[in-house]
């Protein structure tokens, strides 16, 4: 029989063996625990960090950005992205925020060269030579990122408020002509950007400035006064919607015997009776619109129900009602040809100006006086 001490010891060591295990567990549960809690801390602490250094990058980007003077809204990733792209590539592409940059320094740099750079125009002559000329000044400073002006007591300023009215005293000037009469001199497409310009000569040629029609238009603005005086004439004639068929016939000077010798021609009456046909023929009821500074004749060779004689005298006045016409009808000379270009529409010229064989003839250049899309006819 075992004795009472033997018991107790047996008994004590089996709860030590126990408790032994259970506390080891435990330790290596707590150790475990402390892991896995040491491993989340950190990576939360990542975590947590996160927008804290994006925000940080952010502010960095956004205050180069300002800096450049490009707007704060651009994305602070879009350079990044576009500079990965542009490694697969030959050729690097230019990042959004460096090509806002290149065309903010451009457009100062073309502000700035304008500033210090004009070009003129000298010439004689009456409201169709003189809107000639200004037209090529206006078209050969566009094409050279020039300021272009004209003095403020300049003939045209009487007829037109024109914005390019302006006082400007030029130093370190050089001069260009027109070559041959009604042909287009090239050398204006590449003069030197190191003086000021003055054009001399009459420059009549549509290739001078219509690449920029648009600017042409907006300039030549007849004064209030004279538009008002032709909407008061339209309103006693009461077309009711009937399409105007804008006539201007040239002869006066033009029909001296020395000038006929030169070259420059009038219309004959076979012309006039060609050009109003072929409206009356392509256009429904057209009602023709006619100034001259020879009325009588007008009035021998150019009749009928649909004629009206509406010439008042006045350059300034007959002009703006042929460009409230739809169409024209022009015979020879600048007055007519400008009266067709800012009407717009259909235009029928008389071809045989200046007259075919003559002086005149041999120094004008068909193709850049009148334009392509115009109708020709004798």
């Amino acid at each position: 029989m075992p004795n009472r001490r033997q018991d107790q010891v047996g008994t004590n060591g089996f709860f030590i063996w126990t408790y032994g295990k259970f506390y080891m567990f435990c330790l290596i549960a707590v150790i475990c625990f402390f892991l896995l809690e040491y491993s989340d801390y950190t990576e939360t602490s990542s975590i947590r960090m996160l927008p804290k250094m994006i925000e940080k990058n952010e502010m960095k980007e956004v205050h180069k950005v300002e800096t450049k003077g490009v707007t704060k809204d651009l994305p602070p990733s879009r350079e990044t992205i576009v500079n990965i792209v542009g490694k697969h590539n030959t050729t690097k592409p230019v990042s959004a925020r460096q090509n806002s940059s290149r065309q903010s320094n451009s457009s100062k740099d073309l502000t700035d060269f304008k500033r210090t750079h004009f070009m003129t125009a000298n010439g004689q002559g009456r409201l169709g030579n003189q809107l000639f000329q200004v037209a090529c000044l206006i078209g050969t400073a566009f094409r050279h990122n020039y300021t272009p002006f004209i003095p403020r007591n300049h003939r045209l300023n009487r007829v037109l408020d024109l914005k390019q009215a302006k006082d400007i005293h030029m130093t370190n000037i050089a001069r260009i002509g027109e070559g041959k009469a009604m042909a287009y001199n090239s050398k204006v497409e590449t003069v030197s950007h190191d003086k000021n310009w003055t054009l001399n000569g009459y420059f009549q040629s549509w290739k001078y400035f219509h690449h920029c029609r648009h600017e042409i238009i907006s300039s030549f603005k007849f004064k209030q006064n004279t538009k008002r005086k032709v909407i008061e004439i339209l309103k006693t004639i009461n077309a009711k919607g009937r399409p105007l068929i804008g006539v201007h016939i040239r002869r006066g000077d033009m029909s001296s015997s020395s000038e006929m010798k030169r070259g420059y021609n009038v219309a004959t009456p076979e012309f006039i009776t060609k050009a109003f046909a072929y409206f009356r023929n392509n256009t429904i009821k057209p009602l023709f619109l006619v100034v001259s500074d020879d009325p009588r004749w007008c009035k021998a060779h150019a009749h009928g129900p649909d004629v009206i004689y509406a010439g008042t005298g006045s350059p300034e006045t007959d002009m703006v009602l042929l460009t409230y016409c739809n169409h024209t009808i022009i015979t020879s000379g600048s007055f007519g040809w400008w009266g067709a270009y800012l009407c717009g529409g259909k235009t029928v010229y008389f071809s045989n100006f200046p007259r075919n064989g003559s002086w005149l003839a041999t120094i004008y250049n068909h193709d850049d006086y009148y334009l392509p899309e115009w109708i020709g006819m004798q």
